[in-house]
């Protein structure tokens, strides 16, 4: 019995014991072909010139798949009824004393690239991996043993940081300022070599020849002088009534003129209707239209008329019959889209008298004291214009406050004579103001600022010479090139939102980092 007993413990020992073997044997094989994998790919990536070898993309900690790196994705390779999964990862690299450090993808290339190839794959339903790394060197590679620093400051002796600093005999050998001022470029030694310094907001300068290793090399930069810009931020977004007459002549000849401040060409056809208010604040449709001219180009009139041609100047849409008499004295007409009637632009007139509430924008106009045949209401094209100034204006007519009163001139017995669509375009000069629109400049100097509710801002503390204003407001933005700001001086420049803001927003709040509180201003 204790024989047999004996027996079975050397006969289960050493089926434990092959066990073992066959097991290590399997883990051997593995991890044998894991590293020929990660080997094989090393080779093959070392066979890429070196300017052609790719560098993995910010954020990635491999390169990843679809993304267009096709000899650079991760593998699925099939060995021996195993699965391997292939990772390729390269970064830029340099010198570091004796060690090697990675660098970010847009850092300046220093010759060299360090490539990490990891293979992955199960076994015994344990996730398993084998790491290889190896060094690509560009043969062209100068040895980086030569240093370059110092400290950048303002001619108050502070440091400035974000400066940039590069070597004018090589742009790729530069860097940017920390905090400090402190700087420090890695370059070939021994060398002769200037350096250029550059800031926003401050003149650049460049250095005198040094040799390398002479250092530290401290250079301070003189801050610009500042001034001031002020002005308008508008927009010239919509279509709006410019021009209208009830009676030329008699009461059966009344025109509407339009005009399109904005920057593309509208089609009125299908669009944009009429609608008249009359002496009882009652709503009703103007006649349909029938149109000789379509659209508007950018900056030019177009002329709805209840006659074919108004003082010699052809209608560019008609109707019958006239819709205005000017014997009410009161009246308005709005400019609405055809789709979901949304009213454009208005105006309620009522010399001398209350104008229908239904037509107003902000209070409606009441200048003069009756309104008779060869009167007009024309929109102002600048807020200061009088009746004589807006007589032979070349201005477009685009002032818009959406106050009736602010906004329209009365001409009385003084017919201008209207245009349309084929006539000269005319630039404008304003617009609707924009309140509370953010403005900024390009200066790297001066920070941005609101305009009030009025749209008018004052800019601060600009870096002088020529500078590039912004605006935006919610959808809108804009942009002034070219604006030149003096010492101590305050430059007039209007901003005019035009475009559609391309991109996001952001919001959120500032707070307190060691209590959550909110921080206002």
């Amino acid at each position: 019995m204790i024989t047999i007993l004996i027996v079975s413990i050397v006969i289960l020992g050493v089926i434990t014991t092959f066990s073992s073997i066959g097991k290590g044997l399997i883990t051997g094989k593995t991890r044998t072909i894991a590293n020929n994998l990660a080997q094989e790919k090393i080779e093959i990536l070392k066979n890429i010139s070196y300017a052609r070898l790719l560098v993995t993309p910010e954020g990635y900690n491999y390169f990843p798949a679809g993304a267009g790196y096709t000899e650079y994705e991760p593998e699925t390779l099939n060995v021996g009824d195993a699965n391997y999964t292939r990772y390729t990862t390269v970064w830029k690299a340099e010198e570091s004393g004796t060690e090697i450090s990675t660098m970010s993808p847009t850092a300046t290339d220093q010759g060299i690239k360090k490539i990490k190839i990891e293979v992955k794959w199960t076994e015994n339903n344990e996730q398993k991996s084998l790491v290889l790394y190896n060094l690509r060197d560009d043969p062209n590679r100068s040895t980086m043993e030569g240093k370059i620093y110092g400290i950048i400051s303002s001619t108050a002796s502070v440091g400035i940081s974000a400066a940039r600093v590069e070597v004018v005999q090589d742009i790729n050998r530069n860097a940017t300022t920390d905090a400090t001022g402190y700087y420090l470029i890695k370059t070939t030694s021994p060398a002769t070599v200037q350096l250029n310094v550059s800031k926003d907001g401050y003149w650049s300068k460049k250095s005198s020849n040094f040799s390398v290793d002479t250092n530290p090399q401290n250079l301070q930069l003189t801050a610009k002088e500042k001034g001031n810009a002020y002005g308008f931020v508008y927009k010239r977004d919509h279509l709006v009534i410019s021009e209208i007459c009830a009676a030329l002549s008699d009461d059966t000849t009344e025109y509407v003129e339009l005009y399109n401040p904005t920057t593309y060409t509208i089609t009125i056809d299908g669009n944009y209707k009429l609608k008249y208010v009359n002496a009882l604040n009652v709503v009703s449709n103007f006649p349909a239209l029938t149109y000789n001219n379509s659209s508007v180009d950018s900056h030019k009139y177009f002329l709805i008329a209840s006659y074919g041609s108004v003082s010699g100047i052809t209608a560019d849409a008609t109707y019958t019959p006239a819709q205005m008499p000017y014997s009410d004295n009161k009246g308005g007409v709005g400019l609405l889209t055809t789709i979901y009637d949304v009213w454009v632009d208005s105006i309620g007139w009522g010399p001398g008298v209350a104008a229908p509430a239904n037509a107003i924008e902000g209070t409606g106009f009441t200048s003069g004291t009756t309104f008779g045949i060869n009167d007009s209401m024309e929109r102002l094209s600048f807020p200061t214009f009088t009746a004589a100034d807006m007589t032979g204006d070349a201005n477009g007519n685009a002032w818009d406050t959406n106050n009736n009163s602010a906004d329209w001139i009365l001409h009385e017995d003084d017919i201008t004579n209207p245009q349309n669509s084929s006539m000269i375009a005319e630039t404008p000069v304003c617009g609707t103001p924009v309140g509370y629109a953010v403005v900024s400049a390009d200066d790297g100097l001066s920070s941005a600022v609101s305009a009030d509710s009025t749209g008018y801002y004052y800019l601060t503390g600009i870096a002088t010479g020529s500078v590039t204003l912004y605006g935006s407001s919610l959808t809108l933005s804009g942009v002034e090139p070219n604006t030149t700001i003096t010492a101590v001086g305050n430059t007039n420049r209007d901003i005019i939102l035009s475009s559609t803001s391309e991109g996001g927003f952001i919001s959120g709040r500032v707070i307190n980092g060691s209590n959550s509180n909110p921080i206002a201003n």
